[in-house]
């Protein structure tokens, strides 16, 4: 059998919420595509708690001591045998679509080498915090990583396996932003696409996220050449437009529970 996707789970301590993460997986994937997790060297329940799913379509690799995410990932990837790689990190949860949107738009358009969508930000708490919109323009999203600014949702990215063989995997030596450093190589070499469908939950620290979302947009404004505006002017406005957006937050807060609620029911 040719696998068509293969899914890539790296887990640590997840015991809470991979029992979650797997079966939205599970629920996503066709016939022909696979899921492999790798326990991150777990010293919880995480371990029985994957192997309660180990079939002949997900499989399970187990590192005795922590190996980091990147190579962890890197490790799923290079027995994985699907032409297409997604990546989801274990406490997140796939909507319907989240394999078979991305995917159908790398195989409408050959020369992309990534696809991914929109995401429904939740708390590590549970609640649901903001609706993440990501360009949908490739033209757009380049830009966004020439300027070192995400543009896609890492954990509901779909990657072309050959583009992935082209630029390498995860740099392990990067504690932080292996994601970006990846797609900007996997954006050297082809166009990338966001759907604009809500294909993943994310959970993450509301205020971490809140925090590297802000640092990003400003830093994307400063380096942008689209307005022309003197740096000073555009930290002026950055800061001005903090002031506003504590007030937003509260506002984003009620749309992101409302996108949640919908996005759910629409998965029953």
């Amino acid at each position: 059998m040719q696998v068509r996707v293969s899914v890539i789970v790296a887990a640590k301590d997840e015991e809470k919420r991979i029992g979650r993460c797997i079966t939205s997986v599970i629920d996503s994937i066709g016939p022909n595509d696979e899921i492999i997790i790798i326990d991150d060297g777990s010293v919880d329940r995480t371990a029985q708690e994957v192997a309660a799913f180990e079939s002949s379509r997900v499989k399970v690799l187990t590192n005795i001591k922590p190996m980091g995410r990147a190579a962890a990932r890197n490790a799923g990837i290079q027995v994985a045998r699907g032409r297409y790689i997604a990546i989801q990190d274990a406490d997140d949860e796939a909507l319907m679509g989240r394999i078979d949107i991305p995917v159908s738009m790398l195989e409408r358009n050959p020369e992309l080498v990534a696809a991914s969508g929109q995401c429904v930000a939740v708390t590590d708490r549970g609640f649901a915090w903001r609706h993440m919109k990501y360009p949908t323009d490739p033209k757009r999203i380049r830009e966004y990583f020439d300027d070192s600014v995400m543009a896609v949702c890492h954990t509901g990215s779909v990657i072309r396996r050959s583009a992935l063989d082209q630029v390498g995997l995860y740099d392990p030596s990067y504690v932080r932003a292996q994601d970006l450093d990846l797609f900007k190589r996997l954006a050297a070499v082809g166009p990338i696409e966001n759907s604009e469908e809500d294909i993943i939950i994310y959970t993450h620290n509301a205020w971490l996220d809140w925090r590297y979302w802000r640092l990003s947009r400003f830093h994307h404004d400063l380096i942008a050449e689209r307005p022309p505006l003197p740096k000073a002017l555009l930290a002026l406005r950055y800061i001005v437009s903090m002031s506003v957006r504590s007030v937003r937050l509260l506002v984003t807060h009620f749309e992101a529970n409302a996108s949640l609620s919908k996005a759910k029911r629409a998965k029953r």
